[in-house]
């Protein structure tokens, strides 16, 4: 993979070999067209983790898809991210020269300190975004069943959680931003319309941009392919269209929401030329795609008559302030990940620590068990070595923490203890795993 783009190439292994890398496909540097063939559903994303940890060196996996992201978060002696590309080209059916040209690649701390930013909402289209926390909760959760998450993910997206549920307590949660309060802010504001507003979808995004418009008092249709869940978005049997109607319904519509999880597009070129050709140039469409991948054929956008917005037209300007207090979250979770990460890391080295003071204390009191006054039992060897050890069990950590691994292998190295030699790393093996 090309290092062009990486945010950086950087990991720390002691007592337990470990490094962490996400592979990253976001609307920062990734285009809409490259985000929707990417773009993974439930199922696929759960295959592709199981999958990822069949790669040699990669012991645990995550993916995270949501419309303005795919991320692989692995974790291992040294995952290849060349293998993990193939692995999602197998599962998205896109080209390994476009997900190489598309990706970002981030590994160490620097890769946990992008899940959280992730997790605050900084990384979003949205700044703050009220849905990213729940995708990233999501992520995981899948992963577990899946059975590729293992210790260490599963602590980096603890603290990723914590991160993302700090920063949204940091403002009113009332005015937490998302895609559904930023496309009505964009192509209605507050103001009420007279022709129908319709939302097409049924599922979490629907549901959300539901409750935006009930908020704002505007009257809304719902439309899906199965009526029973679009009931649930709307109080009135009424509001709810047949999906078959929905063409016929569009003639009369004056802003339409698309939020479904269709992996194709459900509003096709044809049916919205006949739609403008008989709604007549004095009554314009608005859709709003928030779908991922899109709802609507982004040819689309040249019909006359119809104002079309996708996730690329919704920008959101966040205050300086509003950045700065969910940045410093994200720099205060990332140092209690550190801190744990690096009692992971250096925690073996720090047993055989313990057990050759413990050993020596015993020696020396063996030694001076007979200088003892009769009938007073001798001291601890445990106690005593804890005492001398908590000192430099302390320091270690910090060092490590800290990012100085060769000054915590010399406090180490004054008792005995060395890294053990990995020996070279096992030739690469084919991928075979094909997606399910």
């Amino acid at each position: 993979m090309a290092e062009g783009r990486a945010l950086v190439a950087d990991a720390t292994g002691l007592g337990e070999p470990g490094r962490l890398t996400v592979v990253a496909f976001t609307h920062h540097g990734t285009s809409l067209e490259v985000l929707e063939q990417v773009s993974l559903a439930a199922q696929a994303s759960s295959s592709l983790a199981r999958c990822l940890v069949t790669v040699p060196d990669t012991s645990e996996a995550v993916v995270l898809s949501t419309c303005n992201r795919t991320e692989l978060y692995l974790y291992g002696l040294a995952p290849d991210t060349e293998l993990a590309l193939r692995a999602l080209g197998a599962h998205c059916g896109a080209s390994l020269e476009t997900l190489r040209a598309g990706a970002t690649v981030a590994t160490g701390h620097d890769a946990a300190a992008h899940l959280l930013r992730v997790a605050a909402g900084l990384e979003s289209r949205v700044m703050g975004e009220a849905e990213i926390l729940g995708q990233v909760r999501a992520a995981i959760g899948a992963a577990e069943d899946a059975g590729s998450a293992g210790p260490h993910v599963r602590g980096l997206f603890r603290f990723a959680i914590v991160a993302g549920r700090r920063a949204r307590s940091t403002a009113d949660r009332a005015l937490a931003p998302s895609l559904p309060r930023l496309a009505l802010d964009t192509v209605v504001g507050d103001a009420h319309t007279h022709a129908p507003t319709v939302v097409l979808g049924s599922g979490a995004m629907a549901a959300a941009t539901a409750r935006e418009l009930s908020a704002r008092a505007i009257d809304y249709w719902v439309c899906a392919r199965r009526s029973d869940r679009a009931g649930r978005l709307t109080d009135r049997a009424d509001r709810v269209i047949d999906f078959g109607h929905l063409t016929a319904f569009l003639e009369r519509a004056g802003v339409v929401f698309c939020a479904t999880g269709a992996r194709s597009p459900l509003v096709r070129v044809a049916d919205l030329q006949t739609v403008i050709e008989r709604r007549g140039s004095a009554r314009p469409l608005t859709i709003v795609d928030l779908s991922m991948p899109r709802n609507v054929e982004p040819e689309a956008r040249q019909l006359p008559g119809l104002r079309l917005f996708d996730l690329d037209d919704l920008v959101e300007h966040s205050t300086d302030g509003q950045i700065r207090r969910r940045q410093r979250v994200v720099d205060e979770e990332l140092l209690h990940y550190q801190a744990w990460s690096a009692g992971r890391a250096v925690g073996p080295l720090l047993v055989q620590l313990r057990d050759r003071i413990h050993t020596d204390c015993e020696r020396m009191i063996e030694r001076s068990s007979s200088e003892l006054a009769p009938g007073k039992a001798p001291i601890s060897a445990r106690r005593v070595a804890n005492k001398l050890l908590h000192g430099p069990t302390v320091t270690i950590k910090n060092l490590i923490a800290a990012g100085d691994e060769q000054a915590a292998l010399a406090v180490l190295a004054t008792y005995g203890i060395t890294r053990p030699d990995l020996g070279a790393t096992a030739s690469r093996h084919v991928l075979t795993c094909e997606a399910t």
